[in-house]
């Protein structure tokens, strides 16, 4: 989907204008030197998923579904709303595979094979496409909801045949998958290319993953997932780089107070989290990932949508929960004090001090402590 994100309408005012530039762009990759095979993957859009509060923060909007009746239907002049739409970007990656399924083949030479998957309404399905025959690639089924992990799915399928591969992406979540995985992938150079116009670079996955080691690129799964990603949040306070450093030095850290998690539950809550997702990328080189339900795991389902437990307790006792205090300072107490808003009196807790200069100090004397009518005497 980043190359639907990247490309946006082109400038096109019909799906088959659309449609020939996504087919230029493909077989602008297919005839780089060395190059015979490129893979064109697309997401899944699951009404219930972790990505789903992300994607709402994205701007997900409640424009109108688009069908695509034909190649002659209009393209949306508000392109950002329309492809803010998860069925606009299933019924876009549809009619784009079904488009490409036409249009490549006659361009393709006998060496050459284009692999589309996800695309279609089956997402699990994939089909090669090739000078002689479009086939289904049943080696390449999948239930994977993003193409972050499928990608890396076709590149080990694809390293059987091809010793050097390339995965193009902007995003971080895929540049460290394939830093994991490199060693399973059995090809012989992996490169990442991402950016954009004149800030496309590539990296040599390969090499950074020699320098890192194994262990240290086996861990980097669990430690993006830990330090936040799209499904995750991020640690107050602790950047990657500082996390990162702590890691490899195995060095003990002092937090400030002010750093730390409300209460340790809070955090087990985000451990669940970083670690389911640890586990879909841990499976991205399995077909069929086969996750257990996210709710439970960090996650719960409200209004048919997953949001993240934050706790599920009292972010403290009670007493201090329900303490009021107020900030007056120079008001002496008179407008605008919370306490007097909630018929409290202010105590030396508040910044006013409950000193000579408040107009709502606590008195000791006209306080009732419990009840009168408790009384044991009348």
């Amino acid at each position: 989907m980043s190359l639907i994100q990247k490309i946006k309408s082109a400038g096109c005012s019909t799906y088959k204008e659309l449609s020939k530039k996504y087919k230029e762009i493909v077989l602008t990759a297919l005839h780089r030197p060395s190059c015979t095979r490129v893979d064109l993957i697309f997401d899944q859009y699951p009404s219930v998923s972790v990505k789903a509060d992300e994607r709402t923060k994205r701007g997900e909007s409640s424009s109108l579904e688009v069908i695509i009746h034909s190649g002659s239907t209009r393209v949306p002049k508000q392109w950002a709303k329309y492809i803010s739409k998860p069925k606009n970007k299933e019924n876009l990656a549809d009619f784009l595979c079904e488009t490409l399924s036409e249009q490549l083949q006659q361009r393709l030479s006998s060496s050459e094979k284009v692999v589309l998957a996800g695309g279609v309404r089956d997402g699990s399905k994939t089909v090669s496409l090739t000078q002689s025959s479009v086939a289904v690639e049943h080696n390449l089924r999948s239930d994977h909801e993003e193409a972050d992990t499928r990608l890396l799915l076709h590149a080990k399928h694809a390293a059987n045949t091809h010793p050097r591969i390339v995965i193009q992406s902007p995003d971080t979540d895929v540049a460290v998958l394939s830093i994991a995985h490199f060693e399973d992938l059995s090809c012989q150079e992996l490169w990442f290319k991402t950016g954009v116009k004149d800030r496309q670079r590539y990296m040599t996955i390969h090499d950074i993953h020699l320098s890192f080691g194994r262990l240290s690129s086996k861990c980097l799964l669990s430690f993006h997932a830990l330090t936040g990603c799209d499904s995750t949040s991020a640690l107050s306070g602790i950047g990657k780089k500082k996390a990162w450093n702590v890691l490899l030095k195995n060095e003990q850290i002092h937090l400030k107070s002010e750093e730390l998690p409300p209460i340790s539950e809070s955090l087990s809550h985000h451990i669940k989290r970083a670690n389911f997702q640890a586990c879909v990328w841990n499976r991205a080189l399995h077909p069929f990932q086969s996750m257990p339900s996210p709710a439970g795991n960090g996650w719960k389902l409200e209004d048919g949508k997953l949001v993240p437990v934050l706790m599920t307790r009292n972010p403290a006792p009670e007493g201090i929960v329900e303490l009021t205090t107020c900030r007056c300072t120079t008001s002496e107490c008179k407008r605008n004090c919370s306490c007097k808003r909630n018929d409290l009196a202010c105590t030396e807790a508040c910044l006013c001090m409950a000193d000579e200069g408040c107009s709502n100090p606590f008195d000791e004397e006209s306080y009732v402590y419990g009840d009168p009518s408790d009384s044991e005497t009348e």
